[in-house]
C-alpha cells in the first residue's frame, strides 16, 4: 500500500512538472513570434530612410559624407516592429503592413551635374569613375559607387552615382557639392507622391510615427491622405492615437 501511495505521489509530481513546462513553452513561443521575412526587409529599408531623412534635417548632425547613424536605424526599426505587432494583436488597428516610406530620398542614387570644363568628363562619359582627384576617388570607392545614365544636357553633363549599399545620399550629395568638378548634386527623389511613413512632431511636444495612405492625383501630389498616428515616448513606448483624414472606403486597410 505504501509503495502504491509513493508511486501515485511521484506521478502527480511529474504531471505538475509537465504542466509547468507546457506553460513556459507556450509563453516562450508567443514572445518569439517572427515577422514575415519580406516585411522585415521592407521595414529595415523604411528605418534606414527615416534615419536618412532625420539626418538631412538635423542641424546638430556630426555625420559626414554618406555614413548613416546605425543606432537610429535600429531605433526606427524597433518602433516599426512594435507597431506591426500592435496591428496584429489589436482589433482596433487595421493591417498597416502595406504602408512603407515613399522612396524619397533614394538611398543609393545621387544625380550630379558636371561643370563643362571638368576633368572628369573624359572618363565619366565612358563609365570610368577614377580620376586625378584622389579625395573623390576615395569617396566613391568607399561607397562602391558606379555610374549610370550619363547625359549631355543644356545644363551640362549629368550622371547618376549609384552606391553599392544604402547610404546617406543627402550627405554624399553635400560632400560632392563642395567639389569644384560639380555644378550641383542632389539625392534622387521618387516620382510623384504616395503612401508614406513620417517621423516628427505631433501635437504639443510629442513625437510620432505617422503611417499614411495617399489618394487623388498622386503623380502630381496626393490630394487626400489618411494617417494612422502612433505616439512615441522618450523610452520608446508606442501608443496608437487614432487617425486623421479620409480616403475612399475601398482603400481602407482591413482589420
Amino acid at each position: 500500500m505504501k509503495q502504491i501511495l509513493t508511486l501515485s505521489f511521484c506521478c502527480m509530481l511529474l504531471m505538475l512538472a509537465g504542466c509547468g513546462a507546457s506553460g513556459k513553452s507556450g509563453s516562450k513561443n508567443k514572445g518569439a513570434r517572427v515577422m514575415p521575412e519580406g516585411l522585415a526587409a521592407a521595414y529595415r529599408t523604411d528605418a534606414t530612410r527615416l534615419a536618412a531623412r532625420e539626418l538631412s534635417t538635423s542641424r546638430t548632425s556630426t555625420m559626414t559624407e554618406g555614413d548613416l547613424p546605425q543606432d537610429r536605424i535600429e531605433y526606427f526599426y524597433s518602433l516599426l516592429t512594435k507597431i506591426y505587432w500592435m496591428t496584429v494583436d489589436s482589433a482596433n488597428i487595421p493591417d498597416l503592413s502595406s504602408i512603407h516610406t515613399f522612396p524619397t530620398p533614394d538611398l543609393r542614387r545621387v544625380r550630379v551635374f558636371l561643370r563643362p570644363n571638368s576633368d572628369l568628363i573624359a572618363n565619366w562619359s565612358q563609365g570610368i569613375t577614377t580620376s586625378s582627384d584622389l579625395y573623390l576617388n576615395q569617396l566613391l570607392s568607399r561607397y562602391g559607387v558606379t555610374l549610370e545614365d550619363y547625359r549631355t544636357t543644356a545644363a551640362g553633363p549629368s550622371v547618376v552615382l549609384v552606391a553599392n549599399r544604402d547610404v546617406s545620399t543627402g550627405g554624399l550629395a553635400e560632400s560632392l557639392r563642395h567639389n569644384l568638378n560639380f555644378k550641383s548634386a542632389e539625392a534622387v527623389r521618387g516620382d510623384g507622391d504616395g503612401n508614406n511613413i513620417e517621423w516628427g512632431g505631433e501635437g504639443k511636444n510629442q513625437l510620432a510615427l505617422r503611417l499614411s495612405i495617399g489618394h487623388g492625383d498622386c503623380p502630381s501630389g496626393c490630394i487626400h491622405r489618411k494617417y494612422w498616428i502612433f505616439y512615441i515616448s522618450e523610452t520608446g513606448d508606442v501608443t496608437f492615437m487614432g487617425t486623421r483624414g479620409e480616403i475612399p472606403a475601398e482603400l481602407e486597410p482591413q482589420n
